[in-house]
This record gives structure tokens, sequence and C-alpha cells, in this order.
């Protein structure tokens, strides 16, 4: 399901005190501005429905400024369909006006079972030329190009590196995100080209691109990490997420996706216990991680460190231009990807 503009509701305050919102199943998105909840799909996963919301409530407050506004950062993405670090995120936008807008807090909206936490609308408020726009749901966004150098320059470096991985795994080249951010000026601009120059749109979602984060923040100098390295085993192809090949050493996921059936591969387990020998057998050593670990940057880091130790890659302490410790509220379960 696609949410547009053409699917909010906008009520003035006396048919909201006349209760219409619960007459007819409205869910409150920003003052005056409503969604009806039969739009969010019952048959899909929690994450989904937040994400959703995340969409209604970007488009609600472009409608509650009544289109004075422009969304970029991590919402413009959300509202173009590219995976973000934060699944919940606040909602960003640039005015079109000289009029003065505050940051505020946007309501906690639960809708059958599922919580999507309050978050704030936040202006930015940033010298520079008149940004790239694009049609998105019935209104203007800022394009992708645009709404990555804001995070970068703006964001923790972790959710900004995802955001430029997803954001180039979508198409959208490197040289493109670098020439919007090197029109930036103010605090971050520095930081923010280190971050695009080392994003890698190969990386499959935010998990991975995560992981490729921590990674080369680890890495000595002289050595690189390949991302999707392709080895051939008899005649098979395969494609490791992280691989140290002069040390035959890969650093993998294990995921439901990559054990769920589809139409090319209706036993995904046993093609994966196939896989795990061939390449065991071809020298290749492996370490599996989990999504779940990446509530602990740092003791992942660590658990990365000591693990591919033995192989002969040595990694330090996470460090460098694109590394800042990750604060707990980064990596909150009911916020990120």
């Amino acid at each position: 399901m696609e949410l547009t503009v053409e699917d909010l509701q906008i009520l003035d305050r006396k048919e909201w005190l006349r209760g219409k919102q619960s007459a007819h199943g409205l869910i409150r998105l920003v003052r005056g501005v409503y969604l009806a909840d039969d739009r969010i799909p019952t048959d899909v996963p929690s994450w989904h429905i937040r994400r959703l919301i995340t969409i209604a409530r970007s488009l609600a407050i472009v409608v509650a400024s009544r289109h004075q506004v422009l969304p970029t950062m991590e919402a413009a993405l959300a509202l173009q369909s590219i995976p973000t670090w934060w699944n919940t995120c606040d909602i960003a936008y640039r005015c079109l006006t000289t009029s003065k807008s505050h940051r505020a807090v946007v309501p906690s909206i639960e809708i059958r079972g599922t919580t999507a936490c309050e978050v704030e609308s936040i202006p930015l408020r940033r010298a520079g030329p008149q940004p790239l726009t694009k049609e998105c749901r019935g209104i203007r966004v800022c394009a992708p190009t645009e709404a990555v150098a804001d995070i970068a320059q703006c964001m923790h470096p972790l959710s900004a590196f995802v955001d430029c991985c997803m954001t180039m795994r979508a198409g959208h080249p490197r040289k493109d995100l670098l020439q919007v951010a090197a029109s930036r000026k103010g605090n971050g601009r520095v930081r923010a080209r280190h971050i695009i120059s080392a994003a890698d749109g190969r990386v499959e979602n935010p998990a991975e691109a995560a992981v490729l984060w921590l990674l080369l923040c680890m890495v000595p100098p002289d050595l690189s990490v390949d991302v999707q390295h392709e080895v051939v085993v008899q005649g098979r192809l395969f494609r490791l997420d992280f691989a140290f090949p002069d040390f035959m050493v890969a650093i993998e996921f294990d995921g439901r996706s990559k054990l769920a059936p589809t139409e090319d591969s209706p036993d995904p387990h046993g093609d994966f216990l196939t896989r795990q020998r061939l390449l065991l057998s071809a020298g290749w050593r492996i370490i599996r991680i989990q999504t779940g670990q990446l509530r602990d940057i740092e003791r992942l880091a660590r658990t990365l460190r000591d693990n591919i130790k033995p192989f002969g890659v040595l990694l330090s302490t996470p460090r460098g231009p694109i590394w800042k410790p990750v604060p707990r509220s980064l990596i909150e379960g009911a916020r990120r990807f």
C-alpha cells in the first residue's frame, strides 16, 4: 500500500469536539490532520506499520503547513521508499517561507497492538542553495541527494552511513551525493564527505550497512573489506556479505530472510547447509553474526575483533573520521529499522 496526501483527512476543531475522529476510526497524526485506520493493512508486521505511520506523519506535517515545508533527512527517504536506520524517525523539514518554525512533539500512535513512539518535527535553518526537490505521494520533498547531505551533516555517523548506503543502493551514485554535500557550509561538512565517500551501495539492508560501518572503523589502513565478495566453488557462485580475501575469512549475517523459501530456492535450509559445506571445503573461515548483536555496538566490535584475530586479521578498537560512540537512544528497538 502506498499512502498519499489524498489519504489524509482534515478536521476543524468543531468536528474534533463532536468526536468525528472516533466515529470514523481516524488516527490523529498532528493537530487537525487524521488518517483512517483502515489505510493501515492488518496483515503486515509491526515494523511495516511503524514505517507507514512515519510516512503518514510526514505527509501530515506538510498538509498542516499548507504545503510550505519540504520534508528532508530520513522522512524524505521514507517518503521515497528508501530504507533508513530509524524506522520511526523524527520529521525534519526545510521551510519555504521566512516565517518562524519551532521543534514540536509529534504524539505517539498505537494501532492494533503496535506503537509508534512520539517523535519530533524539526525545522532545518541551514543556509545554502535552493534544494533539489521531487514530487512524491502528492507533495514536494527534498530529493534523496539533498536529504542525504542533511543527514550526513546533522546525524550520528552510524545512521548517516546506513542512510547513505541505502540511498546509493536505490540508484543514486556517490558522485551526486558528494556534489550536493560539497555545496554545504557549517559544522559537520567535512565528516559528511568522509561518510559519503566510505558508504557502499552493495550492502543489502540497514543491518549490513551498520556492520560495514563498524568494520571500516576497525580495519587498519593497509586492509580493505570486500562487500558481497564473489566466490566460485565447484562451479557454483556464492556472495559473501563481507570478506577479507587474502585471509580467506568472511563475516556473514544469520537471518530469517536467508532461510525463507523462494521460487528460486524452495529448500533454503538445505541450500544453506550445502553452501556452508562448499565454502568450508574451499578453505573459507566464516564468522556469523546476528541482527540482535547491533543492540550493543561496542560489544559487537570486541566480539568481531576477538573472533577474527586467530585467522590473522588484526582489527583495532573503533576509531577514525567516521567513528563516534553510539548512544543507547540510537539503537532502541522501537525506533530503528
